[in-house]
């Protein structure tokens, strides 16, 4: 895969996913999600691999839905909540290590991503947040991964109050574990962090993964199923349409 809204490259222990579409802010589209779930299943396919890297082209990680593409036909979004959430289990059951390179701002369904890698390298002035509640939309899909990263205060904040965290904020609470100052520089550091696990046995490496996701209780299959079965129709309300379609009027203004 090396064209379309998904990039994927394999490089013997080492997967790259790229969300190419930054004209969009790499925002998560119907394409987005089928390049996606493409990608997962050609790497879980590939047994070598033992480590992935989730980048994004441009200056943004990932700003979220593609909220045009729900104003006109409602019904997408909640196929988004549900797709981002199987995508979130099958990240967290990989038995390669995560990492993200998120630079600009990780918004909703992005946060989601990084809160989904293992290590998250970023800089001082990313952004991590949440604010969609005034869309009509619930952004608990992810919630069990942010508060085993941040703890329930701040998932609190993130989620019901829509704080936007800096990326400084994000390494102190946990959510990000790499930090640099410039945003050019969070691509070269976290290409040298996947070299480094890259490096390490893979069986000693994979076995520590599963077990800091059993004793963290950090795989949460039922959790996030249940969780997206319950606010997946939220999405499709007729005051979420009328507030997706308000704010995004807004926007276009």
């Amino acid at each position: 895969m090396t064209d379309g809204p998904i990039i994927l490259e394999i490089n013997q222990r080492v997967a790259k996913i790229t969300l190419n579409d930054p004209a969009h802010r790499n925002a998560l589209s119907e394409a987005m999600f089928d390049g996606l779930e493409a990608a997962l299943t050609e790497i879980e396919a590939t047994p070598s691999v033992s480590v992935l890297l989730i980048n994004g082209e441009g200056r943004v990680f990932c700003s979220g839905f593609d909220l045009g593409a729900a104003v006109e036909n409602p019904s997408v979004m909640g196929d988004f909540i549900r797709r981002l959430g199987s995508a979130l289990i099958r990240i967290r059951s990989l038995p390669a290590v995560c990492v993200a390179a998120v630079q600009g701002a990780a918004i909703a369904g992005g946060c989601a991503l990084a809160c989904s890698a293992d290590l998250v390298v970023t800089h001082t002035e990313a952004r991590f947040g949440y604010p969609v509640l005034r869309l009509g939309i619930s952004p608990a899909v992810s919630l069990p991964l942010l508060q085993n990263k941040v703890g329930p205060g701040l998932a609190r904040s993130m989620m019901l109050g829509g704080k936007v965290i800096d990326g400084s904020e994000a390494t102190r609470s946990g959510l990000a574990s790499h930090l640099v100052d410039n945003p050019d520089d969070v691509a070269a550091k976290a290409e040298t962090l996947v070299q480094q696990l890259a490096q390490k046995p893979a069986n000693a490496l994979v076995t520590t993964k599963q077990w800091l996701n059993e004793i963290d209780g950090s795989s949460y299959d039922e959790a996030l199923l249940a969780i997206v079965a319950d606010t997946g129709p939220l999405a499709t309300e007729p005051e979420a349409i009328e507030m997706m379609r308000t704010i995004w009027n807004r926007r276009k203004a």
